[in-house]
């Protein structure tokens, strides 16, 4: 899905015209179109890919047992798991602006990673992500900029259900069983 379709659809629910599709904006047009994009990006690298953890793996040569954060392909949020060119996994302890290694060498560190903020001409490729999903979390965020609480607060909810829902899609949730008390 691209950011235009994410636009469009934004534009369908508010009740407006789809103008993504033309060549040039006007101030009006243009004024919404910053506004959602904003908005888009708030709910996309603020709420979606925190709840929808979007995960990386990567080769690295780790040198005196350091990996730096700036060294590394994608912007890290934390790392996951750290292994050897063996496949062996291996401890680790993370520091603002690296990760020390209990080995040095070839190995593979799996992390969770902030995606670029997006432009109108960007697409998100995630697959557990819909553009009705998005959608609603840019009208949440839209609309509560602008001040209108209840729009901001109905979209914000459908938002919350749809990211939950594909979180735990196709998982089981298992309660552990507890005893009442006296």
């Amino acid at each position: 899905m691209t950011v235009k379709e994410i636009m469009g659809t934004c534009l369908g629910k508010m009740g407006k015209e789809d103008f993504t599709g033309q060549k040039y904006f006007t101030n009006a047009e243009q004024e919404i179109a910053d506004k959602l994009l904003v908005a888009i990006n708030t709910a996309y690298l603020g709420k979606a890919c925190d709840s929808l953890r979007q995960i990386h793996r990567e080769k690295v040569n780790i040198e005196d047992g350091v990996i730096y954060a700036s060294s590394l392909e994608k912007s890290i949020l934390y790392p996951i798991s750290l292994y050897d060119g063996n496949g062996v996994k291996h401890a680790y302890s993370i520091y603002p602006n690296r990760i020390v290694a209990d080995f040095s060498g070839e190995g593979t560190i799996e992390y969770v990673y902030l995606p670029s903020k997006l432009t109108v001409d960007d697409s998100v490729d995630d697959m557990r992500m819909t553009t009705d999903m998005l959608s609603d979390g840019a009208l949440a965020e839209y609309y509560f900029t602008a001040r209108m609480f209840d729009l901001a607060s109905a979209y914000a909810d459908e938002f919350s259900l749809k990211l939950s829902r594909a979180k735990y899609k196709g998982k089981e949730i298992v309660l552990k069983a507890r005893r009442w008390g006296d």
